[in-house]
């Protein structure tokens, strides 16, 4: 790789200086990209857990959950005994003591007020909606178990099947309608979607928040320290340094802007695009001669074998190295004179 000095004088011709770095080999750093990659997710998974334990004690989290716990017992479908909110599916078909007509009219009653006071805040309107359910009911020979009551204005059981050995019938009605028909009812009402959409908005900018966060320790911080070849800790144990055009160390300057651009549209996009900026670099990575990311043919960087050579920070370094060598070269001579 050469690298040319630009001279203050320019009556000065400028010098050309060769400095040979091996090129990075692709699998290697495949190989470091891999761990960097890794290593950066088990962060984030971390930070995540972390993150979540944290919002979950701010007020903006606890406003969110006490809203959900308050739409959900609004319902009538949920109870909240000792603390805990249970759904009334599982608190009735786990009691082993309430008789089944007990459960069915536990059922009904619950049903009536979730449609007549959550699904609709008209009494009749819930009512209807509940009764043509009712009304389509039927029994394994194609019977109908519910018959319109005019004086209720209501639907109740079909004079076939007032006996207690039917009550099997209207408790797999019940149940099947308290665990699979309301349900869908509750999460298509606007307060539970408004609830979820504010919950999912937060969920992702907590994702996104632990995400960024690991990669700026992992792809910023450690190049900061490992600043002879903006190595992070993948390239560091691959022994792969990271040089600009002119084959010295990438200035703070440039290596900040090459990592916005990586946060931005090789993170950032790939989680909106489905990972299609990551499949494009990586595909770049393998093709290219010089093995360069789509961040370093953007920037103009490249990487290289550090196991047998150091990379210089900068023009005056080199060039102070490089006038100490000569020095002891003359020493040497005048020595062996």
């Amino acid at each position: 790789m050469k690298k040319e000095s630009n001279n203050i004088n320019s009556n000065i011709k400028e010098e050309t200086i060769e400095i040979d770095y091996q090129k990075a080999s692709t699998k290697a750093i495949f190989a470091s990209n891999l761990f960097d990659g890794f290593a950066m997710l088990l962060l984030s998974f971390l930070l995540l857990l972390l993150n979540n334990f944290i919002f979950s004690k701010t007020p903006l989290g606890i406003q969110t959950k006490n809203q959900r716990e308050d739409i959900i017992l609004s319902s009538y479908l949920y109870e909240k005994k000792d603390d805990q909110i249970k759904d009334v599916y599982s608190i009735v078909t786990s009691d082993e003591e309430m008789k089944i007509g007990d459960k069915n009219k536990k059922i009904d009653s619950t049903l009536t007020l979730f449609f007549t006071s959550f699904v609709k805040d008209n009494y009749e309107e819930g009512m209807k909606i509940y009764n043509d359910y009712k009304k389509e009911a039927k029994s394994d020979e194609e019977k109908l178990l519910f018959a319109y009551d005019e004086k209720s204005n209501s639907y109740i059981k079909s004079k076939e099947y007032t006996n207690i050995e039917y009550d099997n019938l209207y408790y797999n009605f019940y149940t099947k309608m308290l665990k699979e028909v309301a349900p869908g009812y509750l999460t298509s009402s606007k307060p539970y979607r408004d609830n979820l959409r504010t919950s999912i908005m937060q969920n992702v900018f907590i994702i996104y928040l632990s995400i960024f966060i690991s990669c700026f320790i992992f792809y910023y911080i450690f190049p900061l320290i490992f600043k002879r070849g903006r190595q992070t800790l993948g390239m560091k144990i691959l022994h792969i340094g990271l040089v600009d055009v002119k084959a010295m160390s990438v200035s703070l300057k440039r290596f900040t802007l090459r990592y916005l651009f990586f946060i931005v549209v090789i993170i950032t996009l790939s989680i909106v695009s489905f990972l299609l900026p990551i499949l494009i670099s990586t595909t770049m990575l393998i093709v290219s001669k010089t093995s360069q990311s789509l961040t370093d043919y953007v920037f103009n960087t490249y990487k290289v074998d550090t196991s047998s050579s150091s990379i210089y920070l900068n023009d005056a370094e080199y060039h102070q190295i490089n006038e100490e060598k000569e020095n002891i070269s003359i020493l040497d001579i005048k020595t062996k004179l």
